[in-house]
């Protein structure tokens, strides 16, 4: 809702935790994009988070914004909660975590009986601290730990890492060599020398074998791969970086990353302007329910619908970064025609189905020997975007969800293979363009612990120099359900990386849709494909309801958008712009 900046306050403990920022560039950015998320206020408009975006709209002579009334519990914890995916100095994430930690205390008490005494659900449960800071505060356990570390042995050496002069890394291996290494505890070499020789004395190993053990054995690697020192230093250096970015950061980066490292032919970007409809071209379609009937489905093909004409669109409308498919993929365009040729409404693509997700394969009841037998059975909605301004303003990414089922029997028909079900992950864990779709069932979502993956010539390096160096390892993880974390894990482990220093959390939801009422009896085997019962799901009338009113309503509030394309060179500008303002760059 709307209210006046001069009846909100700031939290009196605000300023008390976050360094003062200078204000510019997030003025540029609003002046750019306008207010994106509302400011969260309590009833008696206290701020709860928001306070550089207050403080920039006052500066930029604003007199309203959205906010939105929060009724916290605790408003401390609620103020640094709220802050998690704020731009902090480690200075901030300090103060956050010692404020943090004594509200915890009150609640979760401390000492041998704190867990029998504690109320709720945690009653019985042993919780450790800094886990739960680094949870609410989005800062990894390690790297909270290092800077805990830090700050007890050296805290002037915080205020360089906030200038930048330093890593927390590279603080913390100070704090390690100068306080935690003990000469007296290294082992005597000749000591080392008579375990060395026990070992290989127990071993039935070959030479060959034994030279490829040491190969594959920091710092030893690195020698016998030709690598220097200074260039896993890169690597890690950036594994720093990204591990430190809130997940839009982190996607904003990579897209970043994949148009700077991309060539697209200048023809097929001119095409894909020139195909992309307008809102008067929206409206007019769009005017009767019957258009629904009248958009077509277009297989990727070598001709006008070529490969790279739909890479093209992928790369610029997406805002997720594109990457090579591994297996299965039959990819399509979906678009109408009118006076001025075809119009294109976006791009969807299924793929194989991921090897194990927990949530699904509870769902569905699957063993691990039926999920062997039957996963092929399901295909995964890998793409589902449209173009704009269809998507924002006429529910494009609704339209699409429901619409790709037409894929599906050119799928049967080029795999030969019966579909039951459709399984696809959202780009974040809450609401997203398949909520409230009746035929797509949320099922949870994904763990999100993964192993976070270079930029694109980093990675193109590293994943070069583990097929060259080390073929045999490559080739099998390869075959794994992930390769890609595979390989990462195993180059983490040949560097002596600590791999839980550079894990992401981005959890991201799993929705499901199946095609026939029996699909799990099917799924586990108890009937055949000519006993299933197809279901039928009237989606067109719901959808264009819905359509008309979100229209209707944007058109109310001057909120429809115009913009063709996610990432051409205005929205390029303001992506950098958004970064830029966030801290990133």
């Amino acid at each position: 809702m709307k209210t006046k900046l001069f009846t909100l306050k700031e939290h009196p403990e605000n300023n008390q935790i976050y360094e003062p920022h200078c204000l510019e560039d997030l003025k540029t950015s609003l002046s750019i994009h306008g207010q994106m998320e509302p400011i969260a206020v309590t009833k008696s408009g206290v701020i709860i988070s928001g306070h550089r975006r207050y403080n920039a709209m006052n500066s930029l002579g604003w007199v309203e914004c959205d906010v939105r009334i929060v009724e916290p519990e605790n408003e401390l914890i609620a103020l640094i909660e709220h802050n998690r995916y704020r731009q902090k100095s480690s200075s901030d994430i300090l103060k956050e975590a010692r404020i943090l930690e004594k509200e915890l205390r009150k609640k979760i008490g401390r000492g041998r009986y704190a867990s029998k005494n504690r109320e709720g659900r945690h009653q019985g449960e042993r919780i450790t601290m800094v886990v739960q800071l680094s949870k609410k505060l989005g800062v990894g356990t390690s790297r909270l730990k290092q800077l805990f570390s830090i700050s007890n042995y050296k805290p002037e050496l915080i205020e360089e890492i906030d200038k930048g002069g330093l890593s927390v890394s590279a603080a913390y291996a100070q704090i390690k060599e100068e306080f935690f290494n003990n000469d007296s505890n290294k082992i005597p070499k000749y000591t080392q020398y008579k375990e060395l020789g026990k070992c290989l004395k127990a071993t039935n190993l070959s030479l060959d074998d034994i030279e490829e053990v040491i190969k594959r054995t920091h710092p030893y690697c690195l020698n016998r791969t030709n690598i220097s020192a200074e260039k896993r230093r890169r690597l890690t250096d950036q594994l720093s970086f990204l591990s430190e970015l809130s997940n839009d950061e982190l996607v904003a980066i990579r897209k970043k990353d994949e148009v700077e490292n991309t060539y697209i032919d200048p023809k097929y970007l001119k095409k894909l302007k020139e195909v992309t409809p307008s809102l008067l071209e929206l409206k007019n379609f769009f005017s009767e329910s019957i258009a629904i009937d009248k958009v077509c489905l277009d297989l990727v093909d070598k001709n006008y619908f070529n490969q790279k004409f739909w890479s093209t669109v992928r790369t610029h409308i997406h805002s997720i970064d594109n990457n090579k498919q591994i297996g299965r993929r039959l990819s399509a365009f979906v678009g109408f025609h009118n006076s001025n040729g075809y119009r294109l409404l976006g791009i969807i693509s299924y793929g194989s189905p991921s090897y194990a997700i927990k949530a699904r394969d509870s769902h569905v009841g699957w063993t691990k020997e039926l999920r062997e037998e039957k996963r092929d059975h399901l295909v995964n909605l890998s793409v589902c975007c449209p173009t704009q301004p269809f998507g924002f303003s006429f529910l494009g990414g609704k339209f699409l969800a429901c619409f790709a089922d037409r894929l599906i029997p050119f799928w049967e028909n080029k795999y030969q293979q019966r579909v039951v079900a459709v399984t696809c992950t959202s780009l974040e864990e809450g609401l997203c363009q398949y909520s409230g779709l009746k035929n797509w069932k949320r099922l949870g979502s994904t763990s999100g612990r993964m192993l976070l993956k270079p930029l694109r010539q980093e990675w193109q390096f590293w994943r070069n120099w583990y097929r060259k160096n080390f073929r045999e390892l490559y080739d099998k993880t390869i075959k794994d359900s992930s390769p890609t974390q595979s390989t990462l894990r195993e180059i983490f482990n040949i560097l002596d990386i600590p791999s839980k220093e550079f894990i992401h959390n981005h959890r991201r939801g799993i929705h499901f849709h199946h095609l026939y009422k029996n699909y799990i009896n099917f799924l586990n085997g108890h009937i055949d494909e000519q006993h299933l019962v197809p279901e039928t799901f009237d989606w067109q009338g719901a959808w264009f309801e819905k359509m008309k009113s979100r229209v209707e309503n944007q058109a109310d509030r001057s909120e429809i958008t115009t913009d063709h394309l996610n990432f051409n060179e205005r929205n390029e500008e303001v992506m950098l712009a958004w970064l830029d303002a966030k801290g990133v760059l």
